[in-house]
């Protein structure tokens, strides 16, 4: 007769868009050692994310849930296994936090229409434009995607920067004088 493996998951990985080095893998009661076979996996969503058949190392490729599937086939020691359906695994895979900073702030002077204000993100990759509003209209007006200030009055001149939310990234913002 033969023997009767039981698949378990291992602990899964923090997965953000873009991580192709993280595994996630499964262990069998029958083991190399005893004379099971080896575990492959797939993956049920392949839209949000692939799976190394025989290493386990996922490809992170959009935010969602990751749904893993692990089977082990049967030999004339053991029959086959599998972690399906109600046992497969779901890793969620989120996006990356995108951070603005300022570039340098220019000195502004009443009446000055060519200076700019921008900024810049760590979502080079994959991020959204940035675009640029002011809290202070009757000090300063911004240009939404260019950052050319137009200075009307004499105070702080607070403008935003903001980042959309994109496929890989989170929304971002930043404000200041």
């Amino acid at each position: 007769t033969k023997g009767v493996p039981t698949l378990t998951w291992d602990a899964s990985p923090t997965l953000f868009v873009g991580d192709t080095t993280k595994a996630q893998t499964a262990t069998s009661t029958a083991t190399s050692a005893l004379g099971g076979g080896a575990i492959t996996y797939a993956s049920t969503s392949t839209s949000i994310c692939t799976i190394n058949a025989s290493t386990g190392v996922i490809n992170a490729i959009a935010a969602g849930n990751c749904v893993l599937t692990a089977s082990q086939a049967g030999n004339t020691k053991y029959n086959a296994a599998s972690l399906t359906g109600a046992n497969s695994k779901t890793i969620p895979i989120n996006r990356q936090d995108a951070t603005l900073t300022w570039n340098a702030s220019p000195t502004l002077t009443v009446g000055d229409t060519a200076k700019s204000q921008t900024a810049s993100s760590t979502a080079t990759q994959g991020g959204g434009a940035i675009t640029y509003s002011s809290t202070t209209l009757s000090v300063c007006t911004i240009n939404s995607t260019s950052g050319v200030i137009n200075a009307l009055a004499v105070g702080d001149c607070i403008v935003t920067a903001s980042q959309a939310a994109s496929t890989k990234y989170n929304a971002a913002s930043l404000t200041g004088a």
